[in-house]
C-alpha cells in the first residue's frame, strides 16, 4: 500500500483520490474485510473494482460491498464487479 498511499491526494472538495490509476480493483488476495487494502479503499472517491470469481463468498461480497459502498444512492456506479472464472 506504499506506493497507493504516495498517489493518494486531498482535493479541493475534501476528498482524498488515488491519482496513480484510472481504476483501482480489490482482488481476491486483498478483499479480506479487516485488512488494510479495504481500508484504503473506504477512504478514496475513486471508483474501484472488485474482482470476483468462484472462490468468492456471496456473503463476504455483500459485507465487502457494504464496506466500501455504504451509501449506493449517494454515488451510483462507484463499485464495479469484475468477474473472473
Amino acid at each position: 500500500l506504499a506506493y497507493e498511499e504516495a498517489m493518494t491526494c486531498k482535493a479541493a472538495n475534501g476528498e482524498y483520490y488515488n491519482l496513480g490509476t484510472h481504476f483501482i480493483w480489490i482482488g481476491d488476495r486483498t478483499r479480506q474485510l479487516d485488512h488494510a487494502h479495504v481500508e484504503y479503499m473506504r477512504g478514496i472517491a475513486n471508483p474501484i473494482g472488485v474482482k470476483v470469481g468462484p472462490s468468492t463468498d456471496p456473503a463476504e461480497l455483500v459485507a465487502l460491498l457494504q464496506r466500501v459502498w455504504p451509501d449506493p444512492a449517494s454515488s451510483p456506479g462507484r463499485v464495479t464487479l469484475i468477474t473472473r472464472f
